[in-house]
C-alpha cells in the first residue's frame, strides 16, 4: 500500500515537472534566425570586420570563376582563326605551273602575307580574349552579387510571412498580446515595402523593429536565455542603426534604455556568467559615452562590441542550458 502510494507520488512530481517546461515554439527561432540571415546580407554597421571580409572573398572567387570561362572562349577563338588563315594559304599555294618561279615567288609572298594575318589575327584575338576577361570587372562583380543578396532577402521575407501565418495561432492561444501581433504584422508589411524600394538604412531599422517582438514574445515561455539579453541586442541595435541615419535623438534614448534593460537582467544571468556579465557592462558604459559624443564611427566600433559581448553571453547561456538537460536525462537513467 505504502508503495503504490510512493509510485503515484513520483508520477504526479513527474506530470508537474513536464507541466512546468513550456518551450517557446520553433516558428519564434525560424522567425529570428531568417531575421539574422537578412542583416547579414546587408550592409549592417554591427557586423564584425570579419563578416566583411569574407563577403568581400567570396565576390572575388564568384568574379575569377566568370573571368575564368571568358578566358576559355577566347583561346577557342585563337585555334578557329588560325585553322582558317591556314587554309587560306594553303590554298594560295597552288600557283601557275607554267612559270614555277614565279609561282614560288607568289606562293612565297602570299605565306608570308598569310603568316603576318595569322599573327595579326592572333594578336587581335588575344586582346580580345584579354578584353574579354576583363569585362567582369571589380565593380560589376559587386553589383551581381548586390543583385543576388536583394533576391535572397526577397526570399527570406516571404518565408518569414509563411512561418508567421503559422505562428499567429499559437501565439493567440499562448497569451501573446494582440498588440504585438498586430505591432508585428504592419512591421512585417513595411519591410517588405521596403525591400521592394531597397533602401538599407531603413530595412535595417524596420528588421530591428521585427526583432522586437521576439524578446517580448518569449516572455510567454521557457527559454535559455533570458528575454532580456535579447531587448538588450534590440536596443544596441537600435543605437547603431540611428547613429547611422544622424538620428541622435533616438539613439540617445535608445542607449539608456539599453542601460535600464541591462541593469535588471544582468542579475539573473551574473550569478554564473560574472566575467562575461563585467565585458558588457564596460562596453555599454564606453557605448554611452561615444553616443553622447555624437560620433558614428566611435558608436560603430563600440557598439560592435556591444553586440559580441551579448552574443557570447548568449552563447554561454544556451550551453549551460544544454548542458543542464544532459545531466537531467542522466540521472533519469540512472534511477
Amino acid at each position: 500500500m505504502i508503495f503504490i502510494l510512493l509510485m503515484t507520488g513520483c508520477g504526479g512530481s513527474k506530470d508537474k515537472e513536464e507541466q512546468e517546461e513550456n518551450p517557446a515554439p520553433r516558428e519564434l527561432q525560424s522567425i529570428e534566425d531568417n531575421i539574422e540571415s537578412i542583416l547579414a546580407s546587408l550592409s549592417d554597421p554591427s557586423l564584425s570586420e570579419e563578416d566583411r571580409e569574407e563577403n568581400k572573398s567570396e565576390n572575388k572567387q564568384e568574379s575569377k570563376s566568370e573571368n575564368d570561362q571568358s578566358d576559355k572562349k577566347g583561346e577557342k577563338g585563337d585555334k578557329s582563326k588560325s585553322s582558317k588563315n591556314g587554309g587560306e594559304d594553303k590554298k594560295s599555294g597552288q600557283g601557275e605551273q607554267d612559270n614555277m618561279n614565279e609561282g614560288q615567288k607568289k606562293e612565297s609572298d602570299k605565306q608570308s602575307e598569310g603568316s603576318d594575318s595569322s599573327e595579326g589575327d592572333s594578336k587581335k584575338s588575344d586582346k580580345e580574349s584579354s578584353e574579354g576577361g576583363k569585362q567582369e570587372n571589380p565593380k560589376e562583380s559587386e553589383q551581381k552579387q548586390i543583385k543576388k543578396n536583394w533576391k535572397e532577402i526577397d526570399k527570406t521575407i516571404k518565408e518569414i510571412h509563411s512561418i508567421w501565418n503559422s505562428y499567429l495561432p499559437k501565439a493567440v492561444k499562448d497569451g501573446v498580446p494582440s498588440d504585438l501581433t498586430d505591432e508585428f504584422s504592419d512591421t512585417l508589411n513595411d519591410l517588405t515595402r521596403l525591400s521592394i524600394e531597397k533602401n538599407n538604412a531603413q530595412l535595417l531599422l524596420s528588421l530591428n523593429e521585427l526583432y522586437s517582438f521576439i524578446p517580448n514574445a518569449l516572455g510567454r515561455y521557457d527559454t535559455p536565455v533570458h528575454p532580456g539579453i535579447k531587448k538588450a541586442r534590440y536596443y544596441a541595435r537600435s543605437v547603431i542603426y540611428n547613429a547611422n541615419i544622424g538620428d541622435w535623438v533616438k539613439a540617445t534614448e535608445d542607449v539608456e534604455k539599453l542601460e535600464s534593460v541591462w541593469s535588471s537582467t544582468m542579475n539573473v544571468v551574473g550569478k554564473k556568467n560574472k566575467e562575461d556579465v563585467e565585458k558588457l557592462n564596460y562596453a555599454i558604459k564606453d557605448l554611452i559615452k561615444v553616443t553622447e559624443m555624437q560620433s558614428k564611427q566611435l558608436v560603430f566600433i563600440k557598439g560592435e562590441i556591444t553586440m559580441h559581448n551579448i552574443k557570447d553571453i548568449e552563447k554561454t547561456l544556451e550551453d549551460q542550458a544544454k548542458e543542464k538537460k544532459a545531466n537531467q536525462n542522466k540521472s533519469k537513467m540512472q534511477l
